[in-house]
């Protein structure tokens, strides 16, 4: 089973790398971030990730995977969480 992962340091693109790597051996194809798999929700924002954003991801991950054989979230700028959303 896998759990939540934190990645910190370096560059944005570095984690991101990481993050990809550590989800590929679960998907049966490579991952592009442009347009990722329906088993996949990408949680991204300009401003700030609100708590409406993390209730939609409970949501996602609360269903079976459709295609492969786990269901991810990403959030990929964790440091624009709101206060309510961090809890």
């Amino acid at each position: 089973m896998f759990t939540a992962q934190l990645i910190i340091g370096g560059l944005f693109q570095e984690r991101v790398k990481i993050a990809l790597k550590l989800i590929q051996p679960f998907f049966s194809q490579p991952i592009n971030l442009d347009k990722p798999p329906v088993d996949i929700l990408i949680i991204k924002s300009d401003n700030s990730i609100g708590i409406n954003q993390i209730r939609g991801l409970k949501r996602f991950l609360s269903r079976r995977p459709y295609q492969e054989k786990i269901k991810v979230g990403l959030i990929l700028e964790a440091e624009k969480l709101t206060l309510p959303a961090q809890n």
